[in-house]
């Protein structure tokens, strides 16, 4: 949290942006799923499992995605 006399850092107006993003688009899918359910609003499983597979492939030998 700034100081009272002090100027917000470059960081700041960026999380609130954000946290904005992140609640407008909570409405968003709220509202998409009870208007059209949750089989018809959200997107399937299996190619965000294939985008997740994707990016996480790794090196042989290395232990984390």
């Amino acid at each position: 949290m700034p100081d009272a006399g002090k100027p917000p850092t470059s960081f700041e107006p960026c999380m609130a942006l954000f946290g904005l993003t992140g609640a407008a688009l909570s409405s968003l899918r709220a509202g998409l799923i009870d208007r059209y359910g949750p089989r018809r609003a959200l997107p399937p499983k299996s190619p965000a499992l294939l985008i997740h597979w994707s990016t996480c492939a790794s090196p042989p030998g290395a232990r984390y995605c």
